[in-house]
């Protein structure tokens, strides 16, 4: 993941225009410079070959070209050549660009901004490219370590090495919030996210938002971490980092070692998957039930022949006779065994439902009107649940 002329011009909307070259919005910027006396005619012998190069943004005035705006052309072929990402004009002198050099960055696809606004000062930009490229850098390096600590089985050592890798202030107290953000979600929306953390309240030395693949870790350490985590408190942090989300949250149990870690993360990511059809603005890890426990052993072969001989019975009968009968068990464990609240969830009659759970016991042979078959189509069906979660997670 890179820094790119899109994100940069949109960082600048609306005070710059693009005015050629917008096949190359997707150019990589590794850094940005400023145009000046370089390519002045009695100058460029001693500066031409080593002022720029490939990956960097250019600001410039053209100032020196204020008598010949025809030189304009010179340096667009020269920047291009030397693999430059992109050109900002601040055309404070009103300068017209040639069309040939326009032309000529269309067809290389090299973007050529322009702006007049007095608002946009080339070290606001110098420092804007430098600041996205760090933090995407600190999100690479996030992202590693979070990898690290969620998929490989580490000491208690390496575990705490890992952590203070991510952030050396965490204290001893702590737990995770989980926002889910979709498939879409990327860096450079997380860095949005950052910023309105770094102005809140909640910028301590001991806490830290996290990027990760598709969502954001809140770690939240403190001496005090049973008042921080009272849910008063859970919801200004959601007010403040996530104002108007409609995503899934999920928030861990408070955690008493770093060497749990990655047990925390987990546990947050576990609950924000179970809260994606909640009514609820948030679910804790805390109130899963059984699920607790399934969502870490659920991917065991032990838990997947379980389910499997349970329940592809059932899943086949509903692909040859095009039915609802898993819906329906799905629906029926969710309402805690309700009729009603199950027939009222599908828009259906009570006696349907209730035919639909014969046809059910009669296809694996577990009863629902039996407690100790029931529990197994539960474990089953909540085993089920936890797998294509994950799948789609």
């Amino acid at each position: 993941m890179f820094y790119t002329v899109s994100d940069l011009m949109n960082s600048f909307q609306p005070d710059v225009t693009l005015i050629a070259g917008s096949g190359g919005l997707s150019r990589e910027i590794a850094s940005a410079g400023i145009l000046d006396y370089e390519l002045v005619s009695e100058l460029k012998n001693k500066y031409f070959h080593t002022n720029f190069h490939e990956y960097q943004f250019v600001m410039t005035t053209f100032l020196y070209t204020k008598d010949n705006p025809f030189l304009i052309n010179d340096a667009v072929k020269h920047l291009i050549a030397k693999g430059a990402s992109g050109l900002l004009i601040k055309n404070v002198f009103h300068l017209q660009i040639p069309e040939t050099a326009l032309r000529y960055a269309d067809s290389k696809n090299f973007p050529i901004l322009i702006t007049t606004t007095q608002h946009i000062f080339f070290e606001d930009v110098i420092y804007n490219v430098n600041r996205h490229i760090e933090q995407l850098k600190e999100t690479d390096f996030s992202i590693h370590e979070i990898d690290i600590l969620l998929n490989q089985d580490l000491s208690e050592t390496s575990t705490k090495y890992h952590v203070n890798l991510i952030n050396p202030s965490f204290e001893e107290q702590y737990f995770a919030i989980y926002l889910e953000c979709g498939d879409f979600f990327d860096r450079l929306q997380f860095i949005k996210y950052s910023r309105q953390y770094t102005q809140s309240k909640l910028y301590r030395p001991s806490n830290r938002l996290l990027f990760h693949n598709r969502g954001i870790f809140y770690i939240c350490s403190s001496e005090q971490i049973t008042t921080e985590y009272k849910d008063e408190n859970i919801q200004y942090i959601l007010n403040t980092l996530f104002p108007d989300n409609k995503s899934a949250i999920g928030i861990s149990d408070v955690h008493f070692t770093l060497n749990e870690f990655a047990d925390c993360l987990k546990e947050s990511m576990y609950a924000a998957l179970m809260n994606r059809s909640d009514l609820y603005s948030y679910r804790r890890f805390v109130d899963l039930g059984t699920y607790k426990l399934i969502f870490s052993l659920c991917k065991t072969n032990e838990m997947k022949k379980f389910c499997e001989s349970t329940l592809d019975p059932v899943k086949t009968y509903d692909i040859e006779n095009n039915s609802c009968l898993m819906e329906t068990l799905n629906a029926y464990v969710d309402s805690s065994f309700d009729f009603s609240a199950t027939a009222k969830m599908l828009a259906q009659h009570v006696n349907t439902i209730r035919y639909r759970l014969d046809k059910i016991s009669s296809i694996t042979n577990l009863s629902y009107k039996i407690p100790k078959q029931m529990e197994q189509l539960t474990i089953a069906v909540q085993i089920d649940i936890c797998r294509n979660l994950l799948l789609s997670f």
